[in-house]
């Protein structure tokens, strides 16, 4: 059974610098979570400086509620009307404006 390792690249790419020199004297397998939006995806799915065995893209298993439940939301904010009022003075107050 070989070793394993995983690395959690981001946005910083001091971590997939790493990975690179680590492959180079480790013997094991290596595996990768890339923690990055969309638009610098392209250059880890063609990348050929390190071998990994799999990748994972985290924003590719993170589920978007599109339709809020509205409902629920005003129920849960019912109560804030004197909060909010209170903020609006407090700006007032902050700005020197005078109502």
């Amino acid at each position: 059974m070989t070793d394993k390792v995983i690395f959690w690249f981001s946005a910083d790419l001091v971590q997939f610098c790493l990975a690179y020199y680590f492959q180079k004297s480790y013997k094991g397998e290596l595996f990768s979570i890339i923690d990055i939006t969309n638009k610098p995806k392209g250059f880890f799915k063609e990348q050929n400086l390190v071998k990994f065995s799999k990748s994972w893209f985290f924003h590719d298993h993170i589920k978007v509620k599109k339709n809020p439940d509205l409902k629920k939301i005003n129920e849960n904010n019912a109560g804030d009307e004197g909060f909010v009022k209170s903020l609006k003075e407090d700006q007032k107050y902050l700005n020197n404006e005078k109502s």
